[in-house]
């Protein structure tokens, strides 16, 4: 059988299987600069939220309160101090460096005060409201639960933000680079189907898997849920006219490859390159132009100079060869 060498586009892609979340790189952490106490938890994983919406319900732990107590007396007394000294001075009994020290002992304090206040320390419980409409991906604290200072209260993600992990090789990584296009498909459902961008390669081994991650932005609403197992197809490479052969026609002596080209009845045979191949189709990016009769079955059977017919025989043997 012969095939003309034709003009096709090539895609040379890998696959790679992961799952799909929000984009951390958007998510919001929950947190008070104070100890507080949890007193009622208003939201659950995976509830959306939106703005103003109450999360959670706390209130100052007695060593909190005790702090903002202390600000306030302190306060007080560095008023009551400036105070004294303020008349003091119409006494003629204080100078006016004495008073300056007071007035600005007295904004410490005040400075102090505020920014304990600022903390989420207050006389009363308060309710902690969502600043921007997402998703609660954790709450990561308990009812009831004593947490320090800094430490997080709940998760909120972007809804319109979602990525997908996916692993990869490690002889791959090589390949990879940002802004490269992937298409996502459901391993679930092949009809949801997404497509993203490589916006950031993991070059480290995951002590479990042992592969490297692909990081792939998806658009808003890309149609595939978080926690979605995904088969990802990154492309790395396209031509979009190249020379290709059918894969069968390509043949190999001493590791170069070369292929049949049938001229005028007889067989020659032609050195060649390979560029891509996609398992159906060979690249040749050397040797061949569009138009050239290509054995692609029975070019097991040539020599280079041998006659030979392309006709399908009743044996279903597709190519005639004759000595020349």
């Amino acid at each position: 059988v012969v095939e003309p060498a034709a003009a096709a586009a090539f895609l040379e892609t890998i696959d790679a299987y992961g799952s799909v979340d929000f984009a951390t790189q958007q998510a919001r952490i929950l947190d008070s600069a104070a100890e507080v106490i949890v007193e009622q938890i208003l939201v659950s994983p995976g509830q959306s939220v939106g703005v103003g919406d109450h999360l959670l319900r706390i209130r100052a732990t007695a060593s909190s309160a005790l702090e903002l107590n202390k600000a306030k007396i302190d306060l007080e007394f560095a008023e009551a101090s400036q105070a004294r000294t303020l008349q003091l001075l119409s006494q003629q009994l204080a100078t006016n460096a004495d008073v300056d020290m007071a007035r600005q002992a007295t904004a410490n304090a005040r400075a102090m005060l505020a920014s304990v206040r600022s903390s989420g320390i207050g006389d009363e419980p308060i309710i902690l409201r969502a600043e921007a409409a997402g998703i609660v991906t954790s709450v990561d604290v308990a009812r009831a639960a004593i947490v320090p200072a800094g430490a997080p209260l709940l998760h909120l993600a972007d809804s319109g933000r979602m990525q997908a992990r996916l692993g990869i090789e490690p002889a791959d990584l090589s390949r990879l680079r940002q802004g490269q296009s992937a298409t996502l498909v459901a391993s679930y459902d092949s009809t949801l189907v997404a497509s993203g961008v490589v916006n950031q390669i993991v070059a480290q081994i995951d002590s479990q898997s042992r592969l490297a991650a692909a990081i792939v932005d998806l658009p808003p609403s890309p149609g595939l849920m978080p926690g979605t197992t995904v088969r990802g197809t990154i492309e790395l490479a396209r031509r979009e006219s190249a020379i290709a052969v059918a894969h069968a026609a390509v043949l190999y002596a001493d590791q170069r490859p070369y292929v049949f080209v049938l001229d005028a009845g007889i067989a020659r045979q032609v050195w060649v390159a390979i560029g891509m191949d996609d398992g159906a189709h060979s690249e040749i990016t050397a040797g061949l132009a569009a138009g050239d009769a290509v054995v692609i079955l029975g070019n097991y059977e040539l020599k280079d100079g041998m006659r030979a017919v392309a006709a399908a025989a009743p044996s279903g043997e597709p190519l005639s060869p004759e000595t020349q």
